[in-house]
């Protein structure tokens, strides 16, 4: 059934070329349909990259079919000026399967380790800078814009090069620097921290931008979260915040005014238990002025 997934064991003793033996028991088969809107998405990308960082731009498949995506290109939003095919025709997604496709994989991979390099595929063609009027958009073959991107929601908040974006909770695009995981994507709330871990999803703070944690706590009930802005080389600190109260779990964005100019400053968050219990965490955010 043109769509579907099935599942084909892989016939005992079999090898590889080299020699090994077949790594798999079984393998995920299907008859890839062309994508319909929402069904395949843009993930992240860096279009701005550093003079010795290729360009990649990752997709999503969101659907529950297997998706055909030889027939896609990156084009401008209205299709009229230039086409980039990302991958060779017949090419398939695997309903939830992530690839990144990158003018140089393996330069990608070593810049941004956290991504997974078996999903870092060379593109077929050069990816086109972001404009800053046009923006992109990614097409079926036949036309079908299936996603775009305004370029003001990226560029205006930060200007810098080599700056990879993720697109995140909120259906919101997030700056992921030097934490981009090409070919491995999630959203906040798919990657549950561990109890009792404090993780930064987003470092930046100017424009329309502000600093993300996502925290876990063992403990139910009401936690208190307070925060400041404290210097990093004197441990001085502004004074803390009257404090909000918060689920064990979740996400917390930043609701300070812009750290002062000069020097190092460190986004100080102080949890408090139901018990009464105080944890407290650090994080040296970056400041576009």
């Amino acid at each position: 059934r043109p769509g579907a997934v099935d599942s084909l064991r892989v016939p005992a003793g079999l090898c590889r070329c080299d020699g090994h033996p077949y790594p798999w028991d079984w393998l995920k088969v299907g008859w890839p349909v062309l994508p319909e809107n929402e069904g395949i998405a843009l993930t992240e990308w860096l279009l701005d990259p550093l003079p010795y960082e290729p360009r990649f731009v990752e997709l999503k498949n969101m659907s529950p079919q297997v998706l055909e995506v030889g027939a896609l290109f990156l084009a401008d939003p209205e299709g009229a000026g230039f086409w980039r095919r990302l991958d060779e025709p017949g090419s398939f997604l695997l309903p939830g399967e992530v690839r990144a496709y990158s003018e140089e994989p393996k330069q990608t991979s070593k810049r941004y380790p956290s991504g997974s390099a078996l999903q870092i595929w060379p593109s077929q063609e050069a990816i086109p800078p972001l404009s800053e009027k046009e923006g992109m958009g990614l097409f079926r073959s036949d036309g079908l814009r299936l996603a775009a991107v305004d370029p003001e929601k990226l560029l205006s908040s930060s200007g810098q090069e080599g700056v990879s974006w993720r697109w995140s909770a909120g259906e919101r695009w997030v700056l992921s620097g030097d934490s981009a995981s090409p070919g491995l994507h999630h959203v906040f709330e798919e990657v549950p921290v561990s109890w009792g871990a404090v993780r930064l999803e987003q470092g930046w703070y100017g424009g329309n931008l502000r600093p993300v944690v996502s925290y876990a706590w063992r403990q139910d009930g009401p936690w208190l979260v307070q925060e400041r802005w404290t210097q990093a080389h004197l441990g001085v600190g502004a004074e803390w915040t009257q404090g909000v109260q918060v689920e064990r779990e979740g996400l917390w964005e930043c609701g300070l005014p812009p750290a002062p100019n000069g020097g190092v400053w460190l986004w100080d968050i102080r949890f408090t238990s139901p018990k009464g219990h105080v944890f407290r965490r650090s994080f040296e955010i970056r400041q576009v002025r």
